[in-house]
């Protein structure tokens, strides 16, 4: 055979070689024809973003370089992968199966290439109330997290000396600015008030008397027993009433003597009566006949809101009691006689910063003001009138609750917040990744690893010899 025919006959060989090259690598990187797949989605790395955990959809660029047409690519959810890049089969990759949402990272123990809490795997259980002994205020679960332990009853307090987050007796004595001081009605007496109830300035109230109709409490100023307008009762006379005859109303709910003596003449001149013409309190009339004869008809029925005595026009009286609806009395209004509103301006609100017991609102009634104290204070303890304030306690632990601080709470190695004692929390720090709280298993300190360890290039490939496989903690290898 001549040399130029062994020169043709090698390189058909080597074509056919190349061709039989380019078959095997297109049928390893292929897929059947059944083949379904969506594709890269795109987004942040392992822990960020706000995915919901799902699976990207899309399919590659069926012109991207180096993918094969004739291949159908898998998608993220083919290949159960949450997060983080994966490979498509066909030799292309998804940048992106999802972002992890707040509080998750791409990849755990157990967990490659799914969305997972960063404590999976630490073995930190976290602790109740009871667990860590605290039965009232805030106290940590040893994994980072807070407690709330509940509130202790009245006269008691969380923690004292030597029992730490625990409610104890609390009795207040002691207070800063002396012991309260209850005032007295005599005190109140000396401020010219005289009526109804009143604050003892250390959170209770006591009770100054009644006045006596037509006179109301707040009628002579802030509780002062006065009729409407302020000031005693003014009593009229028949001065008050020249030209009338009989008895007329003193203004106090009561009639003046009769009247009659002190008409001119010192009477009704005879033949007249008092009130005999017809006209009450007018002299007139008389048994002689003519104009303004006749007998002399009284008052028997008392007009609307009409109260007390009045009188009845023929020189006797007719009584309308002193009963009111409610809410008035008799002469409360500032006019005689007549049921009406008493004119007292009572007092809203206590005043600013107290928070304790009950004070007048000057028209016989009270106003409270808040409470009770927290122990150890007291109401008036330290020495302003019905503000809490004061106190040292006693009982268990002997003293006042002091916190603990937090070179004495948070020892080495200590982290997340941990009871001080007293119903609050001293917050310890964090731990230093890939160590957790509580990761070691023991509660507030840092320890254990929940780190994600990548799948070798090896393990993630497995029989693939193209394209991209994941590693499982949110990377790929080519």
């Amino acid at each position: 055979m001549s040399p130029e025919r062994m020169r043709s006959i090698s390189n058909l060989v080597r074509i056919a070689i190349v061709w039989l090259v380019v078959v095997i690598v297109l049928v390893a990187c292929g897929s059947g024809d059944d083949s379904t797949f969506p594709a890269p989605a795109t987004g942040d790395d392992a822990g960020g973003g706000t995915s919901s955990g799902g699976f990207n959809n899309e399919t590659p660029d069926s012109g991207a370089t180096g993918i094969n047409l004739n291949c159908k690519p898998l998608t993220c959810a083919d290949q159960k992968i949450e997060c983080g890049p994966a490979g498509d089969g066909c030799g292309g990759l998804i940048a992106e199966c999802g972002k992890c949402g707040a509080g998750l990272r791409c990849g755990g123990p157990g967990a490659l290439s799914k969305c997972v809490s960063p404590s999976i795997g630490t073995a930190c259980t976290p602790k109740t109330c009871a667990q860590v002994n605290v039965t009232c205020g805030l106290a940590g679960d040893g994994c980072g997290g807070t407690l709330t332990c509940g509130s202790c009853l009245p006269g008691q307090q969380c923690g004292a000396t030597g029992k730490p987050s625990q409610c104890v007796t609390a009795t207040p004595t002691g207070p800063d600015g002396g012991a309260c001081v209850a005032k007295t009605c005599a005190d109140y007496l000396l401020e010219n008030k005289d009526c109804g109830p009143q604050s003892d300035n250390c959170g209770n109230t006591i009770n100054c008397g009644a006045c006596v109709d037509p006179e109301f409490c707040g009628g002579g100023g802030p509780s002062k027993c006065a009729v409407s307008g302020g000031g005693a009762c003014v009593l009229k006379t028949c001065a008050d009433y020249p030209g009338k005859c009989g008895p007329q109303p003193n203004g106090c709910s009561a009639l003046t003597a009769d009247c009659t003596p002190f008409l001119p003449g010192g009477g009704c001149p005879s033949p007249t009566i008092c009130g005999g013409g017809g006209v009450a309190s007018v002299c007139g009339g008389g048994f002689l006949p003519g104009p303004g004869g006749g007998a002399c008809v009284p008052r028997t029925v008392c007009a609307v809101d009409e109260c007390g005595k009045v009188a009845d026009g023929c020189g006797g009286v007719l009584d309308c009691g002193l009963t009111c609806s409610a809410g008035k009395i008799c002469g409360g209004a500032g006019v005689a006689n007549k049921c009406g509103v008493p004119n007292c301006v009572k007092l809203l609100a206590c005043p600013a910063g107290s928070n304790c017991g009950s004070i007048s609102d000057n028209c016989g009634g009270t106003i409270n003001c808040g409470g009770p104290c927290v122990a150890p204070a007291i109401c008036g303890g330290g020495g302003t009138p019905n503000k809490c304030g004061g106190g040292v306690v006693t009982g268990p632990g002997g003293g006042a609750c002091v916190p603990l601080t937090m070179a004495v709470a948070c020892p080495v190695n200590s982290c997340g917040p941990v009871a001080d004692g007293c119903g609050g929390v001293v917050t310890c720090g964090n731990c230093v990744s890939p160590a957790v709280c509580g990761g070691g298993g023991i509660a507030s300190r840092c320890g254990g690893g929940n780190q994600c360890t990548p799948k070798t290039q090896a393990a993630a490939s497995g029989t693939m010899n193209c394209g991209y496989a994941p590693d499982g903690c949110g990377g790929s290898y080519t």
